[in-house]
């Protein structure tokens, strides 16, 4: 999905370009391999792009955490015994990426998602557990019953819409939404 990283750390970022830029690091005799890396050059156009996107990032963080607030306090006074709501989401200074609710089962999250998809509400999955894909499997042969919470998560976890050109009134809608499918 792209991004930027900053650091004013010149060790980071010159390990940073590195592994964005195939792992080369140049020298006195020209560039070298010094590690592994990656091809994720941005272009000129996406760069400037992206620094005028920073202007309005305070604005976009305000808006998540007011919306994510407002899921918060729309949904505890449903008072849904189905749903678990992550505790301290105001704690730790979150920025709302994401707003995840736990449902009591796999099948019960899965339901929540088509209800919420037919009723044009784009929702997904919460969350997947790394150590049940086949990759880590491979690579470092991680076996998915030595991380019981991620197994269970990945199978509850959904996350709810959540960006900034939202309204108040979304967040709304989506809640009604959900407690439709859970009174029916």
């Amino acid at each position: 999905e792209g991004g930027i990283l900053t650091t004013k750390d010149p060790k980071i970022a010159a390990r940073l370009r590195s592994w964005l830029n195939h792992g080369i690091e140049y020298s006195a005799n020209g560039p070298i391999f010094t590690n592994p890396g990656l091809n994720y050059r941005l272009t000129d156009i996406a760069g400037a792009l992206g620094k005028g996107q920073m202007t309005k990032f305070p604005f976009i963080i305000q808006k998540r955490r007011l919306l994510g607030g407002n899921y918060l306090n729309q949904l505890k006074q449903k008072d849904f015994s189905d749903i678990r709501i992550p505790k301290g989401l105001f704690d730790t200074g979150n920025i709302f990426q994401s707003f995840v609710i736990e449902l009591p089962t796999e099948n019960q999250r899965n339901a929540l998602i088509q209800h919420l998809r037919d009723a044009q509400i784009q929702c997904t999955i919460g969350t997947y557990a790394v150590t049940s894909q086949p990759y880590y499997q491979t690579a470092w042969q991680t076996d998915p019953r030595l991380f019981p919470n991620s197994e269970r998560l990945m199978r509850r976890l959904i996350s709810l819409p959540l960006h900034h050109r939202m309204s108040e009134k979304d967040v709304s809608r989506v809640v009604a939404e959900i407690s439709r499918f859970l009174l029916r």
